[in-house]
Parts: structure tokens; sequence; C-alpha cells
């Protein structure tokens, strides 16, 4: 299959009413996806798998999550987050002089690209410098930094 969207993640606001929330992106696996909670003071948990229920593995559409522990939906100032989760892993053998397949092939390039999508959401919410800086100078040491402030001149 291709991969027709770059995403990776939806975040969603509590209401106070709604549990069933839509996500656009592949999941290829079940299991495959986190769920963060936000708590209105900005806290943040994992949620765990057996608190919510996903549909859509494995349509490049996406599909639906349901998140309701104990029937309450979240509250207003609340949010969900929910992101594909694919292990960084190569799980696809090809032999030498053995059959080939081209929907296996095609499995490991789109789980590249998935991986890829995934390491590129985490470089966007990043700090960086423009490409056109000549060069970026390394982090301190932790004892180097200690107590002090992350500024910029």
């Amino acid at each position: 299959m291709t991969i027709a969207t770059e995403t990776t993640k939806v975040t969603v606001l509590g209401n106070g009413a709604q549990t069933v929330f839509a996500y656009a992106f592949l999941l290829p696996a079940v299991g495959q996806y986190a769920l963060y909670y936000t708590d209105a003071a900005g806290g943040i948990t994992l949620v765990s798998q057996v608190n919510y229920t996903v549909s859509g593995v494995g349509n490049p559409n996406g599909g639906t999550f349901t998140y309701a522990p104990g029937g309450n939906p979240i509250a207003t100032g609340t949010s969900l987050t929910f992101t594909r989760a694919v292990p960084y892993t190569q799980t696809t053998e090809l032999n030498n002089q053995g059959a080939y397949y081209p929907q296996v092939l095609e499995t490991a390039l789109d789980r590249l690209v998935l991986q890829t999508q995934q390491l590129r959401t985490e470089v966007d919410l990043a700090f960086k410098a423009p490409i056109t800086n000549a060069a970026v100078a390394d982090v301190p040491t932790a004892s180097v930094r200690a107590n002090g402030w992350a500024y910029w001149d």
C-alpha cells in the first residue's frame, strides 16, 4: 500500500460529553499506538491500553479510539493525544535465492516510512537551529549546566 499522509498523531480536547474520537492515519498492527492524557494542570499520563479501544487498525484512512474510564468522558480543559507507535525494529527477512514476493518488500518499505514519520514528529517538536546556521555548540555537560538556565542571546 502507499502511505498517503504524514500525520502520526491527533490531539482532541475534552468537552465532558464525547468518548469516541477519530484519527486519520494508518495503524499497521494492534498495539502499535499510544494514548496520552493531559490534565487541566498540564500533567501528562500514558494511558494503559486496557483503558481504551481502537478501531480501524490496518485501514490507511484511520478509524476511531474510544476512551471513557468508568464511563466518564474527559472534562473540558483536558486533552487526549493519540499517536502511532511502530517499534523501531526490522522484522522482514529476505533469503538469498528465495522466492520474491513484492508484497513482503512493500510492507517492509511501508514500515520504514511509518518509523521515519514518527521520528519526524519527534524532531518537529524539538528545539532546532535554522539549517542556515554554520554550527551549533554542543550542550554543556550536566555538571556545567546544573542550576543554570537555557537562554538565547
